[in-house]
């Protein structure tokens, strides 16, 4: 499920850029201070809210709503799996580059930067699991 959601999120961003208007950056923006400013205990909420922003400039719904469903089911089982919440420092740091391209209307520049953002995600995810399994 992380490799079918990670190739989606990277096409949306993708999608998301090209597609951009002034109304999806502001609301872009909105949700990318919210995974910064929020309180700790809403920060799940808070990234998830950045991801499915993506997909309002995106305009594909039926891609908006089959991420919105994968990505509440991995959330769960993260904490439920590793016992750790994510990291709020590297989601934003992550999110950052996502925003600034999407912004830019840079469609390449969107895809990678969420293709890495994915690529970190999965990677800190198998390295919380194999620190469970040695604890």
């Amino acid at each position: 499920m992380l490799q079918a959601r990670a190739e989606m999120d990277v096409v949306v961003a993708g999608l998301a850029a090209q597609a951009r208007d002034e109304a999806g950056v502001e609301l872009l923006r909105a949700r990318l201070a919210e995974t910064r400013d929020c309180p700790d205990e809403r920060f799940p909420d808070a990234d998830t809210a950045f991801h499915a922003a993506l997909g309002e400039p995106a305009g594909n719904t039926v891609l908006r709503d089959m991420l919105k469903g994968m990505r509440a089911m991995i959330q769960r089982g993260w904490v439920e799996r590793t016992g750790e919440v994510r990291s709020r420092e590297v989601a934003y740091a992550d999110h950052g580059p996502i925003f600034e391209a999407v912004e830019k209307g840079d469609a390449q520049a969107a895809r990678a930067a969420m293709a890495a953002h994915m690529e970190g995600g999965s990677r800190r995810l198998k390295e919380a699991l194999e620190r469970r399994e040695d604890a």
